[in-house]
């Protein structure tokens, strides 16, 4: 191994790892808001039957108890929440969106957490976080995988 290989090959990786922890990122800090705060700001979309309103709650809790916090809820048209999100007055929302939703472009959506509405019609319940809240999302995200895997 010559000696410049010895000498790049640790400070690279070094390098690497470096850069590693500080991603993804958050530019709005809305993990470490969550974290420090205590609480998570949801809006659930209007609208939704009783049994969709406990789907959409349950997730929002999953949310809220990875991160070693308790949800704040309020509820209103997905026009208003996603205004709210937007301007950081929200964490997340939770909703019917459908993967080809119109607020893609506002927003990013998660997998879905529950398939489809009460008829088996509809879009699923998804969460909706600020673009470029990627560890956010991250934290999100994780908590629609089914349980035990």
């Amino acid at each position: 191994m010559s000696p410049n290989l010895k000498i790049c090959a640790p400070a690279t990786a070094s390098l690497l790892s470096l850069c590693a922890c500080a991603f993804p990122r958050d530019p709005a800090n809305t993990t470490q808001q969550v974290l420090e705060g205590g609480h998570v700001r949801v809006g659930l979309v209007a609208g939704a039957s009783p049994s969709e309103r406990t789907i959409m709650e349950a997730f929002a809790r999953s949310v809220a108890e990875a991160q070693n916090a308790t949800p704040q809820f309020e509820s209103a048209s997905a026009k208003h929440l996603i205004d709210e999100l937007d301007e950081g007055d929200l964490d997340l929302v939770v909703g019917p969106f459908a993967k080809k939703s119109p607020w893609k472009k506002r927003v990013a959506l998660t997998r879905p957490y529950h398939a489809k509405n009460d008829n088996g019609a509809g879009a699923p319940i998804r969460g909706a976080v600020r673009l470029g809240e990627n560890r956010w999302l991250i934290d999100v995200e994780r908590e629609t995988r089914p349980r035990g895997s």
